[in-house]
């Protein structure tokens, strides 16, 4: 990584967090992820990770994307 010294003092604790907190909610939350389904379960975190300062913002958008998705079985989820 071809980055300052001073950046990475930086960013180091946010990544740290990030990744503590990560583990933190799926242990917390789900207890136990199988490798198959691991990444929408990151993806899930990440989501509320970046929406994380509007709590209100987030229900309404998820129903909204409810609303609005084509429904899908769950092989085509799985793939």
């Amino acid at each position: 990584m071809d980055a300052l010294p001073g950046e990475l003092d930086r960013w180091l604790p946010w990544v740290h967090r990030f990744i503590s907190n990560a583990k933190a909610w799926l242990i917390g939350t789900h207890h136990g992820v199988s490798a198959k389904h691991f990444g929408r379960y990151l993806a899930e975190y990440t989501f509320r990770f970046n929406r994380r300062h509007d709590p209100d913002g987030l229900v309404s958008r998820a129903i909204a994307a409810c609303v609005h998705a084509s429904p899908k079985r769950l092989a085509a989820l799985c793939g």
